[in-house]
């Protein structure tokens, strides 16, 4: 496993969060540089990572409660020069999702 270093420290990169619920909830955008997002949430959710994404039952991935993972931000985001966001929906009860940027360096 490759360490990561936070960049919230970088008013550009700060960590954010959104509640969702039935309906997904969706960071506003952080520009490109960013290598990985640092994710948990206090409720079982879905999530998502990438330009103008909207999480859905079927297109995200399952994520348990109160469990960081980290979700590599692919090429085709970095690569793309477009801003990207993240966002969640609920397994089952409502909660809120943290997303934490970080860098290799």
């Amino acid at each position: 496993m490759e360490l990561l270093n936070p960049i919230c420290a970088s008013t550009a990169y700060p960590t954010k969060s959104v509640a969702f619920s039935g309906t997904a909830g969706t960071t506003s955008d952080w520009p490109t540089g960013v290598d990985a997002l640092l994710v948990w949430a206090d409720a079982p959710c879905y999530f998502i990572l990438g330009v103008g994404v909207t999480a859905t039952a079927t297109n995200a991935t399952a994520i348990p409660q109160n469990t960081p993972i980290l979700f590599k931000n692919n090429s085709s985001i970095t690569g793309s020069g477009a801003p990207f966001r993240a966002s969640a929906i609920a397994i089952g009860s409502a909660g809120t999702v943290y997303c934490t940027p970080c860098n290799k360096s």
